[in-house]
């Protein structure tokens, strides 16, 4: 049984007073704290929204994909990762090709698998998996930027996982 929308309010009221209060620290900029507000948001978003990111019929799926695809142009034209260099001096994450449903479909027809095989859901299955370690590598390195910043700055914009059931 999971928390509930009640349960899911009061934990983004929870979150958004955390980062609410992370603006009284002056080592960091208005921008930076910006940035960083941002940044936690979109970790949170690639760290609950997975199957967005390999599901291209996903309402998620183009956005999360333009932040974090090295050959995406993005929807802003300067996309997180690049704003969080020009302000912190360094990538927060590696941008990676992501691989989707979309290359699932073209990988199979192109090695001619019918559909409904044992042996396209294998190359389903291994995509999803190699897709799902890209962006838990990327969740990773996030986790580890914001960790450094805070430990830099005095700040507390790490997750620590407190809030979760």
């Amino acid at each position: 049984m999971g928390i509930g929308k009640d349960g899911y309010d009061r934990k983004r009221e929870w979150a958004a007073k955390k980062m609410s209060a992370q603006r009284a620290i002056t080592t960091l900029t208005e921008e930076q704290h910006e940035l960083m507000e941002e940044l936690c948001g979109f970790r949170h978003d690639l760290h609950t929204s997975w199957k967005s990111v390999f599901n291209s019929q996903s309402s998620d799926h183009e956005r999360l994909v333009d932040e974090i695809d090295s050959n995406s142009v993005g929807l802003t034209g300067e996309e997180l990762p690049c704003r969080v260099e020009r302000t912190f001096g360094e990538m927060p994450f590696s941008p990676v090709e992501i691989i989707s449903d979309l290359d699932y479909d073209i990988q199979r027809e192109a090695e001619n698998i019918e559909m409904g095989t044992e042996e396209a859901r294998s190359l389903r299955d291994r995509l999803y998996s190699e897709t799902c370690e890209q962006l838990e590598r990327i969740n990773v390195e996030i986790e580890c930027f914001l960790i450094e910043i805070d430990e830099k700055c005095g700040t507390d914009y790490a997750p620590t996982g407190a809030t979760r059931l």
